[in-house]
């Protein structure tokens, strides 16, 4: 899949862009998308990710 595509899902909000994020890049890629996930639902929810 191209990262146009993966973006694409990404955007449409499709839980396939995850798998398919993972599958072309693998696990170095879909941990640092949690952990900026992670830090991006602290931060929305007015949490302090600094300890």
């Amino acid at each position: 899949m191209e990262d146009r595509e993966i973006i694409q899902l990404y955007w449409d909000r499709d839980e396939q862009a995850i798998l398919a994020t993972a599958e072309k890049y693998g696990g170095y890629t879909l941990e640092e998308l949690r952990r900026r996930l992670s830090g991006a639902a602290d931060f929305a929810s007015g949490g302090d990710s600094n300890g």
